[in-house]
């Protein structure tokens, strides 16, 4: 199979490429332009943006039809997050995962436990998991709230050298916490989480980090104060690296009072204020932090209910493009945001060189375009962004030179 797209302006964050010019791919690699390219099946996408597919670190994807939505909107890679259907704790659940999702259109990645039932209190049997095929050992969005469980954690799955993801945070200090600290916790009186429980997380993390010599990425930072922490422990050369979602880069806590507290509004970590945003872009524009998606389709059931109670997780797969795009400014940023930094923290490359995977997006930067629920891929759950106007949206994507949009 040979494809052949024309004219698209081609940004390729790997080699700081930003320039028109013809994208040409054989047999699932990029190849250089042939000497006469007549018979190729051609696309024209002059106005638009070519560049890597997007590579996604924690969405739950349990079914072909998730990973359709994932594919909808510029993902060829997704990791799953380990808190799927089950828990993914043992060598027989992440095979039948891997099962249901045979098939899918996008390359499906499989993060294992690194705690059992993700509790955060003890090892899972990390090993197992690993032969098993999974990419990378992950608690989800659970911290491991003992420090001695977590040296152990870093001392033992360290030993693998296989990527170890974590959302650091103080769990005794955000335990019970459904928005951030601030006015509108203490006007409705909800439980908060202070951003110090992220850089207590934070802080620990790299305390332990600098005592074992493993490598750890920080999933989910959604504060100014842990994006301080970061900076400190990435300046003193530890290897840590981070990432946040597209929601908390694109909305804060005013949504809740825009859509009445409802639901689908409930994120964990819960989303941060002006100044909290501000801070993540500032360290996802210099790549200091990677972009997830994070999509955790919820039935309404389990969403339909007050606030405190309401199960956190929303559609998100077919808007991150636009929220990053809006929230960033910059199509080069949010490309790099998610596929070239992303990718290599999977031990990947995300690029557009010649030799490389066939792994390409096409993306019309300024179309605009209305969420509506029936037209999103996904079979369940919501967004709090149904019925709003966003801009940017991948039209065409190829997965290993296979046509997947």
């Amino acid at each position: 199979m040979k494809g052949w797209i024309a004219n698209g302006r081609v940004v390729d964050p790997s080699t700081g490429e930003d320039q028109v010019r013809d994208v040409f791919f054989e047999e699932g690699k990029l190849v250089a332009p042939p000497a006469d390219p007549s018979g190729w099946p051609k696309v024209d996408a002059t106005g638009k943006v070519v560049c890597p597919g997007f590579v996604e670190l924690h969405s739950c994807v349990a079914s072909v039809q998730e990973a359709e939505a994932a594919v909808a909107r510029g993902f060829s890679t997704v990791l799953t997050s380990p808190a799927n259907a089950a828990p993914i704790e043992k060598p027989s659940v992440a095979r039948d995962l891997r099962a249901r999702l045979q098939g899918s259109p996008s390359r499906i990645l499989i993060a294992g436990a690194l705690t059992a039932g993700l509790k955060g209190e003890e090892i899972a049997d990390v090993g197992s998991l690993l032969a098993a095929g999974c990419a990378v050992l992950s608690n989800g969005v659970t911290p491991v709230r003992n420090a001695r469980v977590l040296r152990h954690l870093l001392e033992y799955a360290g030993r693998f050298r296989q990527p170890i993801h974590l959302r650091a945070a103080d769990a005794d200090l955000e335990s019970g916490g459904v928005v951030r600290e601030g006015p509108r916790a203490a006007w409705l009186g909800l439980p908060y989480v202070p951003p110090e429980a992220e850089e207590i997380g934070i802080t620990t993390a790299a305390a332990l980090v600098r005592r074992t010599g493993t490598p750890v990425h920080l999933t989910h930072l959604w504060s100014a104060r842990g994006v301080e922490a970061l900076r400190r422990a990435q300046a003193e050369g530890l290897p840590i690296t981070g990432s946040t979602t597209a929601t908390h880069l694109f909305l804060t806590d005013a949504i809740l009072d825009e859509l009445a507290y409802a639901g689908v509004c409930r994120t964990i970590p819960p989303l941060g204020d002006e100044e909290d945003r501000a801070a993540l872009k500032s360290a996802v524009t210099e790549g200091r932090l990677a972009v997830a998606a994070d999509h955790r389709p919820v039935p309404p059931e389990f969403q339909d209910r007050e606030f405190e109670l309401a199960q956190q997780g929303m559609l998100t797969f077919e808007m991150t493009f636009s929220m990053v795009s809006a929230a960033l400014g910059s199509v080069a940023a949010s490309v790099r945001a998610l596929s070239t930094t992303p990718a290599a923290l999977l031990g990947q490359k995300a690029t557009l060189t010649v030799g490389a995977i066939a792994d390409i997006a096409i993306v019309d930067p300024n179309a605009r375009w209305t969420v509506r629920r029936e037209a999103l891929r996904s079979l369940r759950g919501a967004s709090p962004l149904v019925g709003r106007e966003l801009v940017g949206r991948v039209d065409r994507l190829w997965v290993g030179g296979v046509s997947r949009l």
